[in-house]
């Protein structure tokens, strides 16, 4: 797959190491994933084996996204995943145990951000759809947290108009799916493919606060944050995990990896013909 550029980048630097991405968004970090998805042929996400220690009762979920496309399979009738917990191969209604969605700009809730827990699979689940917009081209910070009792969603550090929501249960539904990072894959074809680049993906075993999330959304962590249960900062040309815990993620279909928010213009060369690349 052809390395597609993500140019945003004024040299800049901060206390906690980022700098400016020049379409309204900074995060300091150099690579993000790549996700090409437009076809049956042209896709690409990263798998998350299913494991006991990804299965909190309350959790935060973090990651910046810059849309580029509308993505691939029903994401014009829905939404293209970001990060999710869910069903693979099954239909109905609550389907997993939760996800982080983005709407393209072809779907009825255009350029909104969905959030949702699940209950009991097949049955009940708590949702929101958020006010604030995720323009097609630019980037943004995501998060979604639940801690039990309300569900909420997060842009760019601040909570959204339509947040919080008081859950209709305090229980997440969880079985042997995987996480996935990218797409869906429900049955019929819905398989709700993002296309663009997604960064820094965190997990982790509680809600953290609005204050904890804009502290450190623009700054890489170090992996021993109590709490973290699993982090893809991509910065390697792979999608281990970062944190430490062991979750690493395997790669279904191609993906790029691409300069994203870099500091000061360093230039990163390498892995479209398989290389380790080099900083330069």
């Amino acid at each position: 797959m052809a390395r597609r550029s993500a140019v945003f980048v004024v040299c800049v630097a901060f206390a906690c190491g980022v700098s400016w991405a020049g379409d309204g968004g900074f995060n300091g970090l150099p690579l993000g994933i790549d996700l090409s998805n437009t076809s049956e042929v042209d896709y690409g996400y990263v798998r998350i084996p299913d494991d006991d220690g990804l299965e909190s009762q309350t959790f935060t979920v973090e990651a910046w996204i810059h849309p580029l496309g509308n993505g691939f399979g029903n994401t014009d009738l829905n939404a293209a995943t970001v990060v999710g917990k869910q069903i693979e191969g099954g239909s109905g209604n609550a389907l997993g145990s939760w996800y982080l969605k983005w709407c393209p700009p072809t779907a009825p809730d255009s350029e909104k951000i969905k959030v949702t827990v699940i209950h009991e699979f097949y049955e009940s689940g708590t949702g929101i759809l958020s006010v604030g917009t995720v323009p097609i081209g630019t980037s943004a910070h995501l998060a979604m947290t639940f801690d039990g009792t309300w569900l909420r969603v997060f842009i760019n550090g601040e909570e959204d108009e339509a947040s919080p929501k008081e859950a209709n249960s305090s229980v997440v539904a969880y079985g042997n799916q995987d996480v996935l990072i990218g797409a869906a894959n429900f049955a019929l074809g819905y398989l709700y493919r993002f296309d663009g680049i997604i960064d820094e993906v965190r997990i982790w075993d509680h809600a953290r606060t609005e204050g904890e999330i804009a502290g450190q959304m623009n700054c890489a962590l170090d992996g021993t944050e109590p709490g973290l249960l699993a982090y893809y900062s991509f910065n390697m040309g792979d999608a281990r995990d970062d944190s430490g815990q062991g979750h690493d993620g395997l790669i279904e279909g191609a993906a790029d990896y691409v300069d994203f928010s870099q500091d000061c213009m360093i230039h990163f060369d390498g892995f479209d013909d398989g290389t380790e690349g080099a900083w330069n």
